[in-house]
C-alpha cells in the first residue's frame, strides 16, 4: 500500500495490486456506499483502482470531516 500527498487537504491512495478486472472489484477499497457508480455491491468494495480522500475543510481534525472525493452518484441507482 502506497500513499502520496496530492495537496495539503487531499490524499490519493494507490495500490500495488489493483482491482481484479474480471470481477470489476478492488478488494483493497472496502465500501458500503451503494449510491456510488463505482460501488461493487456484490463484494461491498470499490471498482476503482485508486480513490481520492478529501477533507471537508482546511482545519479538519476528525475522521467525520473526511469524504471520498471519487464519489459519483449513480444515475442508474438513483433512478434518474
Amino acid at each position: 500500500l502506497g500513499a502520496e500527498a496530492v495537496d495539503e487537504y487531499t490524499l490519493k491512495l494507490t495500490f500495488d495490486n489493483p482491482m481484479n478486472h474480471s470481477m470489476n472489484a478492488n478488494n483493497n477499497i472496502k465500501c458500503s456506499v451503494s449510491s456510488c457508480t463505482h460501488h461493487n455491491s456484490a463484494k461491498s468494495v470499490c471498482s476503482l483502482s485508486s480513490i481520492q480522500v478529501g477533507c471537508c475543510g482546511p482545519a479538519t481534525k476528525e475522521c467525520a470531516c473526511t469524504e471520498c472525493a471519487s464519489y459519483e452518484m449513480s444515475k442508474q441507482k438513483s433512478g434518474l
